[in-house]
């Protein structure tokens, strides 16, 4: 986590560098979070995704779909394809929820017990 002098000092930056407001406050909300989106290409995370999204996706259980343009090439012969992707996804399949909070467990865990036998229907 950023401390609060890091946090005035590149607010400071922005300022200088001649950003209006209402941009410095929409940098800074993102400002040292590393986020990611497996398949999904990085300027697309960058410009398209928000931290608001992850907490979206987690509290609302719904799934955010982005487009992404991309070149391909076909047997030497170069395409240009817009394609559409599941950026976040509630679903976890590889952990394993605690029931009444947002705490996750690895799969096996010894806490879980025979509670995955009713999960999965065993």
């Amino acid at each position: 986590m950023y401390r609060t002098e890091d946090i005035m000092k590149k607010k400071k930056e922005l300022k200088e560098m001649e950003y209006n407001q209402s941009n410095i406050e929409e940098i800074m909300k993102n400002y040292g979070i590393s986020q990611k989106a497996k398949g999904v290409k990085l300027s697309v995370v960058k410009s398209v995704i928000t931290f608001d999204d992850y907490i979206e996706c987690l509290d609302s259980w719904t799934s955010k779909t982005v487009s992404q343009n991309l070149i391909r090439s076909d047997q030497h012969i170069v395409h240009s394809i817009t394609q559409t992707r599941v950026a976040l996804s509630p679903n976890n399949d590889k952990r394993y929820l605690v029931h009444g909070s947002d705490d996750t467990l690895p799969w096996g865990h010894y806490s879980i017990g025979d509670k995955t036998k009713v999960l999965l229907d065993i």
